[in-house]
């Protein structure tokens, strides 16, 4: 058995009562009030270990400055203790208790929280030595397979949930939304579940292509998952109904429901042709009307140049009146020395004669190329104003007709179904979206290989569908709802599970936040099942706090349900194994009754925020 569970943590401060808190193998509760010091135990032990940030500052522990984490290996049941101070990078670790760590004559080791993580100096090391997982390598770029060490930080951030972590749409396994962590939890996931890392791996080159005829089946079949899983909602609401109306009668509204359907869908079609038409004119129309303004001071400067040549062409002529007794050129008296301006004169005056009927032919040339245009754009108009006028007659189509149509069809056939057919149909849907995700995942990893031939595989599609099955298996226990059924979506970019063929990240926050619980304890117990170890420690803040069921009719049966959700959880919850830790920091609190059923079973500790019992954390 490898891994390490935490048995107490203290904090202490100069002429300060310790603040200190005990914690056991398998289950334990910390619960009770807000601001009674819940978040501060969950940053304190992260610190302890590591973490980068300092425990929350509240008033409560002003004065307190020094963390003390005791915890046990699993394999031999050696005690250590781990010491820092806050606000400093550097842990002192002893094997010892917390209670002997002072006075007790064995030596101390000096561990780092900054620098490389495989030097035997950093505190990491110590870590991943108890879970047997040192010296291994996570896949840091999956398209050029480079590597880099595992850290206990990314172990830690993968099992230690804070209450804002908890609620996120993000997947449960990965603890950021940068790509190359990305590939750091996929490969830290595939490390825990079948105990091989990437220290084999070897850098490629990167090379990419697109295949389109791919992605559109890819795309094809997120709507055919999608489509299914809003089918089975439907069939699921109609179990809570028993409705048993005349079959022919709703066998005809099926039958009009897909005709107005199919219509519709042609409308939308052509209504997406006529966009598409629609912004091809406006580009058009931009264009001719750009051409029209630039001919039009092409126009005025030709017009310019004809006013200019034509003033020349009179000056010469007035020039001409003026006789031969003066130089028309220099003004001086004609003489045999002038004869060479009478030629220059009478060149210049070819010269504009010739320029001048250059220039009238351009701009004849010009204004029947601008009259064209400006047909062209009268034309391109009026086909804007129909295609305006078509897109406009089929959206009040759509909204008038097809849409109120539709919906009447679709309330009307909601009820139908006979309970046993509903029955079946939902174990249908259920293998078909299974059978839809693997194709999903086949192409995808089709499509990966496409665009990058040598790029990296880091996890088999049935090694995560075996893990969404403990998964499924906590949320059936924990009666998360009715028929689920958990998938794994492979999707890089999502890699998270799939519960009923909805995205775990569409649920509301509270469904959101005891499905991410329902991840790690699925995690645990598949490790446990195949004999796959890590820490065996998982923390988390607030899983159950903003938990809520969608609200019904009666209000009555609402706090019921809401009241079985809990009770199962705390119920599953007790009967935790020995061989791992799980902490739990959260606000609900079992009821009277399951409360004395798991007293027994989970280690509680109830903060009351009050005189009576423990007020919180830290001593009053």
């Amino acid at each position: 058995m490898i891994g390490f569970y935490i048995k107490q943590l203290a904090i202490k401060g100069n002429g300060l009562k310790d603040a200190t808190i005990s914690f056991k193998k398998g289950a334990n509760l910390v619960t009770g009030a807000s601001d009674t010091g819940k978040s501060y135990v969950f940053s304190a032990i992260s610190y302890a270990l590591g973490a980068n940030e300092e425990p929350k500052d509240i008033n409560e522990g002003i004065g307190y400055n020094n963390v003390y984490l005791e915890i046990e290996a699993y394999a031999d049941e050696t005690t250590y203790t781990l010491h820092r101070e806050i606000g400093r990078n550097q842990i002192m670790v002893k094997q010892s208790s917390i209670e002997k760590f002072i006075t007790s004559e064995k030596t101390y080791k000096k561990f780092s929280t900054t620098g490389q993580v495989d030097k035997d100096t950093h505190i990491s090391t110590f870590l991943l030595s108890l879970c047997n997982l040192e010296k291994k390598r996570l896949l840091f770029n999956r398209t050029k397979g480079v590597t880099r060490n595992l850290s206990f930080d990314s172990l830690r951030k993968l099992t230690f949930v804070d209450e804002e972590r908890i609620i996120k749409t993000a997947s449960p396994f990965y603890y950021s939304s940068q790509f190359t962590n990305q590939t750091i939890g996929q490969s830290l996931l595939n490390l825990i579940l079948t105990g091989n890392d990437a220290s084999d791996t070897v850098e490629k080159e990167d090379k990419s292509s697109k295949e389109a005829r791919i992605s559109g089946k890819l795309e094809f079949l997120s709507a055919q998952i999608s489509q299914l899983a809003s089918e089975k909602d439907d069939i699921v609401n109609s179990l809570k109904s028993d409705t048993a109306n005349d079959s022919n009668h709703y066998l005809n509204l099926d039958q009009e429901l897909q005709l107005n359907l199919n219509e519709a869908k042609d409308l939308t079609k052509r209504k997406n042709n006529i966009t598409i038409q629609r912004q091809s004119l406006h580009e058009e129309l931009i264009y001719t009307l750009e051409l029209l303004n630039r001919f039009t001071i092409l126009e005025k400067q030709y017009m310019t140049d004809t006013e200019r040549l034509g003033f020349i062409l009179e000056s010469s002529a007035l020039a001409a009146q003026l006789g031969d007794t003066i130089c028309p050129i220099c003004s001086s008296s004609l003489d045999d020395n002038h004869l060479t301006h009478l030629t220059e004169k009478e060149n210049f005056k070819n010269a504009a004669v010739e320029e001048l009927k250059k220039n009238t032919s351009k701009l004849h040339g010009l204004k029947e190329t601008m009259e064209t245009l400006k047909n062209d754009e009268k034309k391109i108009r009026k086909e804007i104003l129909i295609a305006e006028t078509d897109m406009q007659e089929i959206e009040k189509d759509l909204e008038n007709n097809f849409s109120p149509k539709i919906q009447t069809l679709k309330a009307s056939l909601s009820g139908f179904l006979s309970i046993q057919k509903a029955h079946n149909e939902l174990t249908f849907i259920d293998t078909r979206i299974s059978k839809l995700l693997t194709d999903k995942d086949r192409l995808e990893s089709i499509l990966r290989q496409k665009n990058n031939t040598e790029e990296v595989t880091i996890l088999s599609f049935s090694l995560l569908n075996s893990l969404a099955t403990t998964i499924e298996s906590r949320l059936k226990k924990w009666n998360y709802e009715s028929h689920v059924k958990v998938d794994f979506d492979s999707n890089y970019k999502i890699f998270d599970i799939v519960i009923s063929g909805k995205s775990r990240k569409s649920y509301g926050k509270g469904k959101r936040s005891i499905s991410y619980a329902a991840c790690l304890f699925g995690l645990l117990d598949y490790c446990n099942k195949n004999s796959k170890g890590f820490s065996n420690l998982i923390i988390m803040d607030s899983p159950l706090t903003t938990f809520e069921e969608k609200k019904k009719q009666v209000e009555d049966i609402n706090e019921v349900l809401t009241s079985q959700v809990l009770k199962s959880f705390f119920l599953d919850y007790a009967n935790l194994p020995k061989n791992s830790q799980v902490i739990i920091f959260d606000n609900k609190e079992p009821d009277a009754e399951t409360y004395a059923s798991i007293k027994d079973k989970v280690n509680i500790e109830i903060f009351t925020g009050s005189n009576e019992g423990r007020s919180g954390f830290f001593p009053k």
